[in-house]
């Protein structure tokens, strides 16, 4: 798949070059910094692009980056528009920035179940994590 990907970025350049790359050095290869330059890269290519910002989010949340979910969040909301895709992606997204921020179980609990467009094996599955999140810093 990477291979693939460098073909294709090769011939015409896309943001999904630099999430799949820095997704693959997050979740493979537990490469913090290469997965962030690749996604700096991106981001420098891409200005424009949420999908970049939300591979980014998620490397900062695999290694428990509190300011970097902060920022991308941050960043994210500024590059939403009110698209439901792009609502509901943010509304996970913020919920789990919740939870590092130690919010409330049952607050967060509330948030997740006022999610629109995810399943309910989904919110069943963004509680859990949420709620790992909780107990982990305890």
């Amino acid at each position: 798949m990477l291979d693939t990907t460098r073909r294709i970025h090769a011939s015409n350049p896309t943001d999904i070059y630099f999430q799949v790359n820095a997704l693959y050095c997050t979740y493979v290869d537990e490469d913090q910094t290469r997965a962030y330059d690749f996604l700096e890269s991106g981001q420098k290519r891409f200005p424009d692009s949420q999908y970049i910002m939300r591979s980014w989010f998620d490397c900062c949340d695999h290694f428990a980056d509190i300011s970097g979910v902060e920022r991308t969040l941050k960043t994210l909301r500024s590059l939403c528009k009110e698209e439901h895709s792009s609502q509901t992606a943010l509304d996970v997204r913020s919920v789990i920035l919740d939870a590092y921020q130690q919010k409330p179980g049952d607050l967060i609990d509330h948030e997740i179940d006022r999610i629109r467009g995810i399943t309910p094996d989904a919110k069943r599955r963004l509680k859990k994590k949420a709620h790992t999140i909780l107990g982990s810093a305890r």
